[in-house]
């Protein structure tokens, strides 16, 4: 007819916006009316309906590319970029080894295998979702080893190995070179002397790359020897010098010499060396008797010390001593037999077959008590008054081979002075201002 037609809604997120001008409200299906209502020469023209889908625009396309490869139990940050309208931007592995942690970092969870991640950037009222996949390659991660440095060891020491690597896996060792073997697993030990070369390896997993190998050197040294046996020393033989002598101690390469004035080793000071076994004290001083201790040293160490033994001077004269021991500083433990000896030794052809007096005599510190030996050798109580002390023998003076006045002899603790002298003339009278040899001995009970 020519007629104009008219155009109306009939359902769907539509509207018009002119008569022939139809917007849109949102997606889905949109009806639309065409009628002609005639005029005065044409009927009403049958309505004609025609019905279309309205949809979302396309994104322009989202740029996603993860670096790759990344690491065993690492994180990296996604970004994505692109698209189109006002939606955000998520993450999702699909497959592979990784997790999304805190929305958009991506955590390698294995040492192998691919991750597949999707970036999606979200509809909004304009444009439909948009997505991207990438891809990233999981890589083994570097481990290392802490292996510390071992000391020196005898050739019978057992050493527990201890290392640890990064990675938290179990190390192994194995014995590179050397006088050195393992037994379950990390208990290392030797065969001999020499320097034992450990090595500590950790071969790697699925998530790990092979750690490079620590290697550790340890020197193995053979044994101390045993402290040297037969110690003696001269007791009054040598004027100058007292000799040391003891037996060999196996393994020994030198010895040393210690020396102190009490039986304490603790206090006691090096005083020498030797090669062979015997050593000479010219050190020493008269009147004083010496505890001697040996040490057998070779390449490993150094012995104990053995046991001691006393020494002193020879005297020219008289020699009083206790127990073998000479001087001020002679010291027994409570309980201990005790023996005094004399002698007389090292006179001078002049001096010999002059009649002297031979006086003995001795002193409790601790109540005064005075005793003096008597012709037939026997101890007699006196006041200390010198003029009432008798000589113990009168008549040639000569060397006297070592004789015992006082045997199984027990005293109490304190402190005792003795004496042993010859004077001239022989006259039965103590001149401590004449012409007079004389040894003293203090002696400590203790």
């Amino acid at each position: 007819s020519g007629n104009p037609v008219a155009f109306s809604l009939g359902g769907g997120p539509a509207f018009f916006i002119g008569p022939t001008t139809l917007a849109f409200a949102g997606t889905g299906q949109v009806t639309v009316i065409a009628s002609q209502a005639g005029d005065a020469n044409w009927l009403p023209a049958p309505n004609v309906i025609n019905a279309f889908d309205v949809f979302k625009l396309p994104q322009a396309p989202l740029a996603f590319s993860p670096p790759s490869p990344q690491i065993y139990n690492t994180t990296n940050t996604l970004k994505a970029t692109g698209g189109t309208g006002g939606g955000a931007i998520a993450f999702a592995v699909q497959s592979g080894p990784g997790q999304i942690v805190g929305g958009s970092n991506l955590w390698i969870t294995s040492g192998v295998g691919t991750v597949a991640v999707m970036a999606v950037k979200a509809a909004d009222p304009l444009y439909a979702a948009a997505a991207a996949t990438g891809y990233v390659v999981a890589a083994k991660a570097v481990q290392t080893i802490r292996f510390p440095a071992l000391p020196a060891q005898t050739v019978t020491s057992l050493v527990a190995l201890s290392a640890t690597a990064s990675s938290g896996l179990q190390v192994f060792f194995t014995v590179v070179s050397g006088p050195g073997k393992l037994s379950a697993a990390n208990m290392l030990s030797f065969t001999g002397t020499g320097v034992v070369v450990v090595a500590a390896t950790q071969p790697g997993d699925n998530n790990w790359l092979a750690a490079p190998q620590v290697s550790n050197s340890i020197m193995v040294t053979g044994l101390p020897p045993n402290a040297p046996t037969g110690v003696t020393a001269s007791d009054g033989l040598y004027p100058d010098k007292v000799r040391l002598t003891w037996d060999h101690a196996a393994g020994a390469a030198s010895y040393e010499i210690w020396r102190h004035t009490t039986r304490d080793v603790s206090v006691a000071g090096k005083i020498g060396q030797a090669v062979l076994e015997w050593y000479d004290d010219p050190t020493a001083l008269n009147q004083t008797t010496y505890y001697y201790w040996v040490k057998a040293v070779n390449a490993a160490g150094a012995s104990a010390f053995s046991a001691p033994d006393t020494g002193y001077l020879a005297e020219v004269g008289p020699l009083v001593s206790v127990n073998g021991m000479v001087g001020d500083n002679v010291r027994v433990p409570a309980g201990a037999p005790i023996a005094i000896a004399l002698e007389v030794m090292n006179l001078p052809a002049a001096y010999l077959g002059y009649n002297v007096d031979w006086w003995a005599a001795a002193c409790a510190q601790t109540g005064e008590l005075w005793y003096y030996l008597d012709g037939a050798l026997a101890w007699v109580p006196f006041d200390g008054n010198l003029a009432n002390c008798r000589p113990a023998y009168q008549g040639p003076l000569m060397n006297l081979p070592p004789v015992t006045v006082a045997q199984d002899l027990y005293l109490a603790p304190g402190v005792y002075n003795i004496w042993f002298a010859v004077d001239y003339p022989m006259d039965g009278i103590l001149r401590l201002d004449g012409p007079i040899l004389l040894s003293q001995l203090t002696l400590t009970v203790e």
